[in-house]
Parts: structure tokens; sequence; C-alpha cells
């Protein structure tokens, strides 16, 4: 048994969906609840693999923004963890319709088959959502001033998820994740971590920004199954969260 699995709540004989499930974060999610549950992925496989679904999961390949295909995922699921993304800024900003599509639109889809379906949600936020904040640590009440197309849908979806919360009664839970590190990840859409990598095996130092001659700098960077609260926490109606519905 792993750390993680000994932080996870009794989420067992469930129906699980996870888009986006063949990917970094969504894989891992699978691994970890596939022996008690009734797991499906769905997955374009346009950057996850068919090598990292567990096991006993149901691949289901297809588009997250089908709604066809979101709905017959979605039927008879007890809980959805909606991992799927278009994950690159750049990409974002190079074509934002295509990031709408993705990030936003495909969620208020999902959530209106979550509404059909009574089922809750977790879903995948960022830290996009803050743009570039005053001061660190970020406190979830900061402003939100997101800076990129990507930061936007992602705001977008935080909104919904409260929306349809308080709106229809479903159940709802946005994480906003902060550089997520770990075993699977594309390296292309690492950010810093790759970066420290990259520096660490040319011999050099780590560049971290800041200023250590006026301020103070910290960071914690996490990996999807190292989390104090990995997202399988908030799979249960009992556990909320600052910044749940």
């Amino acid at each position: 048994m792993n750390d993680a699995t000994e932080r996870m709540p009794d989420v067992s004989d469930r129906t699980v969906l996870i888009t986006g499930g063949a990917g970094f974060v969504g894989s891992h999610l699978a691994e970890a609840l596939v022996a008690d549950n009734d797991v499906r992925v769905l997955d374009i496989l346009s950057s996850g693999s068919r090598e990292h679904v567990p096991d006993g999961a149901e691949l289901i390949v297809g588009d997250v923004t089908d709604p066809e295909t979101v709905a017959e995922a979605m039927d008879g699921v007890d809980l959805v963890f909606h991992e799927a993304a278009m994950v690159s800024v750049e990409d974002s900003v190079e074509n934002p319709p295509a990031s709408n599509r993705v990030n936003a639109a495909a969620t208020v889809n999902l959530l209106e088959c979550a509404r059909r379906e009574d089922a809750r949600v977790v879903l995948a936020s960022s830290s996009a959502i803050y743009g570039h904040p005053d001061s660190v640590p970020v406190s979830e009440d900061d402003p939100k001033e997101p800076t990129s197309p990507y930061g936007i849908d992602k705001l977008a979806l935080d909104h919904y998820a409260r929306r349809y919360h308080d709106l229809y009664g479903l159940e709802t839970v946005a994480l906003r994740y902060f550089n997520v590190f770990g075993p699977r990840q594309n390296p292309e859409y690492s950010a810093v971590v790759s970066v420290f990598f990259d520096q660490a095996a040319d011999g050099g130092p780590l560049t971290i920004e800041g200023d250590p001659a006026t301020s103070s700098t910290s960071r914690t960077w996490c990996g999807p199954t190292c989390s104090r609260r990995p997202p399988t926490t908030w799979a249960k109606p009992s556990t909320s969260a600052p910044n749940t519905a």
C-alpha cells in the first residue's frame, strides 16, 4: 500500500469516470481507484497512453468535446474526475477557440450529464486563474486575473462548478493545481520542474525566481500521489474544501 492509498477515503463500489484518465494525473487516479470500483477512462489519447490505463479499468477512446461520447461514458456513473484538458498555455494563446471548446464548453456539457446522473464531479482547475499574483503563497481569495485563454477557461470552470451546485444542487469540487509533477508526466507540460531536472543534469545551479536580498521565496511542488490531500480525498460528498461547492 502506498502513502497516497493510506490517505484515501473509503471510495468503493462506485462507478467512476475519469476524463483524461490515460494521462498524467488521471492515470494515477485510475490506478488508485480501480481495485475497489468500476473505473472508466475517457481519453482521446492525444497526449495520454493506453499503457498508463491500469488493468481492470475500461478505456473509452473518445473526445471529451463530443456530447454523445460523453453521454455514453457518463451513463450510470456515481463519481467523475474531470482531468481532460488542453493543458498548454502557449497553445491556448495560439488557438483560443480550441482552448474554450476543450476546457470550458466541454466542462459545461459534462456538468449537464452529471446533473442527469446525479454524479459528484471533481474538476481540475489551475493556478493559472490567478495570473501573476503580487505575493506568495497565494491565498484562495486572492484576485483572479488570468493572463491567458487557458487561465480564463479554467476560471470559467471554477465558476460553473460553483453555480451548478448553487442552482441545481450538484456536488462539485474544483481543485486548483499548481505545478504538479511525477511519473508519467509529459515533460513538454511540466513547466519549472523539467527546467530544474535539466539544470541538475547539466551540473548547474537551480534557478528559482525571486530576490533573496529583499524577500524570502519558497515554493512547494507536489506529485499526484504525494499531496497531503490528493484528488481522491474529495470523492466523498461529506468532504468539503474552501473552493468547493
